[in-house]
Parts: C-alpha cells; structure tokens; sequence
C-alpha cells in the first residue's frame, strides 16, 4: 500500500456558528402616578387590538404602607387605554368620550 499524502486543498473546511441566545433584562420605569377619583372604582383596560375590556392587573410589592396594606403597581400592557369606572359598561362610555387615565 502506498501512503497518501495529505495535502492542503484536499482538507475541507468547515464554518461553525455559535449562536448564544441571552436573555433581555427587563426594565421598569415610572410612567406616572395616579391617585384614584372614583370611590369603589376600578380601573379596566382596554385591548386596542382585540377590541376587549377588562379589569387591569396589578402586581403586589413586598412592602407594607404605613395603612398596613400591601404596595400595588398596575402591570401596563402595550395597545392598550386604561380608563377608571365603576364596571364595564360605563368604562366603554368613558374611552368612547374620550376620558382615559393613558393610552399605552
């Protein structure tokens, strides 16, 4: 048998690519504060895209008010108006009027 010589253009290449996939860091900001005007209201949100209304979510915070209840933050979604009423029905006359708390 003979040897076979290995020469350079008989090796062929090969191109790897990495591809690490990294978590996006998610960021608050304060977008603003709001002190509620209507007593026993609730604030709805209402989806732009789906055209749908319902009550907003809000997250709970570790820390405790001077009151004694628990801190909230309302989740804000994107395509979305957030308005205050009483129930659903009055909260779709307040976006058709124009009375929002913000759009987002």
């Amino acid at each position: 048998m003979d040897a076979m010589k290995i020469e350079k253009h008989d090796l062929i290449k090969v191109d790897v690519e990495l591809v690490v996939n990294k978590k996006q860091e998610k960021r608050y900001s304060l977008i603003g504060s709001y002190k509620p005007r209507i007593d026993g209201g609730h604030v709805f949100r209402y989806c732009i895209e789906t055209k749908t209304i319902q009550k907003a979510e809000y997250k709970t915070s570790d820390t405790i008010k001077l009151d004694g209840k628990p801190s909230k933050t309302l989740i804000v979604k994107k395509n979305s108006i957030y308005v205050e009423a009483l129930n659903e029905k009055n909260a779709m006359k307040r976006i058709k009027k124009g009375n929002i708390i913000f759009a987002n």
